[in-house]
């Protein structure tokens, strides 16, 4: 468990040098609506933290991979990206533009039958039941990561409603194109991540140690 936790701290630590290190690339304000051959090319750039391996446990562990990617592809498009201090805020990143900043609140989206779904409140269990509470006037963006087209979107939260968000990638079967919300204006960033592993690889019943983070 130790070495986990030493190892999950690495990837943390590289990510987030890479974001910083890539913070004064030329053309740093594009606009958010990209083509998907032109934000494909970023892939190259992390080509190199394709042999980390990152331990995904729990709905925690994957939340804050997300919030990293989320948060090193608004770096890679231009943003200044801060990281509140403490657990109690609303929102996860805060995001400078030059002009403004804004609040983001980081949620990992579903790849469901060519549109992206995510949930755009928060909840916890009581007595009672499961509570949910929505971010109604205490964000401004949702940074959703979908680690099946690993794509990054940047959606403001009137876009949304209080409950659920939905993009979509694909065309409905009945062609349908009104009060249809597509995800390629939101995009920011397609982000190569290293392959995910649940815990220890595990060969013939034998489980081996996991695969060294490179420095």
């Amino acid at each position: 468990a130790r070495r986990s936790t030493i190892e999950e701290r690495n990837i943390t630590t590289v990510l987030l040098w890479r974001a910083r290190s890539l913070r004064n690339t030329p053309n740093p304000w594009p606009p958010v609506a990209q083509t998907a051959t032109q934000l494909a090319q970023s892939r190259a750039t992390i080509a190199r933290m394709n042999n980390i391996v990152s331990f995904l446990r729990d709905t925690k562990s994957i939340g804050e991979l997300s919030e990293l990617v989320v948060a090193f592809a608004l770096s890679r498009a231009g943003y200044l990206v801060s990281k509140p201090f403490g657990e109690n805020t609303r929102y996860d990143l805060v995001i400078d533009n030059g002009a403004k900043l804004s609040r983001v609140q980081v949620k990992t989206g579903r790849l469901r039958n060519g549109a992206i779904l995510f949930n755009t409140y928060s909840s916890h269990s009581h007595r009672r039941g499961v509570a949910c509470r929505p971010y109604t006037n205490e964000i401004e963006f949702f940074g959703v990561y979908c680690p099946e087209l690993r794509s990054v979107y940047l959606i403001p939260i009137e876009h949304t409603t209080k409950l659920s968000g939905t993009i979509r990638v694909n065309e409905t079967k009945n062609r349908q194109h009104s009060h249809v919300r597509w995800a390629q204006p939101y995009l920011i960033d397609i982000v190569e991540i290293p392959e995910v592993v649940v815990g220890s690889t595990s060969l013939n019943g034998v489980t081996e140690p996991s695969p060294p983070v490179p420095s």
